[in-house]
């Protein structure tokens, strides 16, 4: 059986997806960042090998799971792009 997603987990993936947007903004606006490639930022740690989230996201390219993560993003944390852009 699949255990659920730690909310620890899921704050650490939104910590992620957020230097993802950032560099990408940065970018956007002429400024050099620290890596050449979105797909260069390292990743959070593996989450448990039994977690559903886990289950699924060794089959996800890097841009599906980053879709996964901006769709999962309103509804764990609904000011998530708010922050982002101000």
């Amino acid at each position: 059986m699949l255990a659920p997603v730690s909310s620890k987990y899921l704050i650490a993936y939104l910590d992620y997806l957020s230097q993802v947007f950032q560099t990408r903004l940065a970018w956007y606006f002429g400024e050099k960042g620290n890596y050449q490639k979105l797909e260069d930022i390292p990743a959070p740690a593996a989450l448990s090998e039994d977690s559903t989230f886990a289950a699924l996201s060794p089959t996800f390219t890097f841009e599906e799971y980053i879709i996964l993560l901006i769709a999962l993003a309103p509804h764990i944390q609904p000011n998530f792009f708010d922050q982002i852009i101000q």
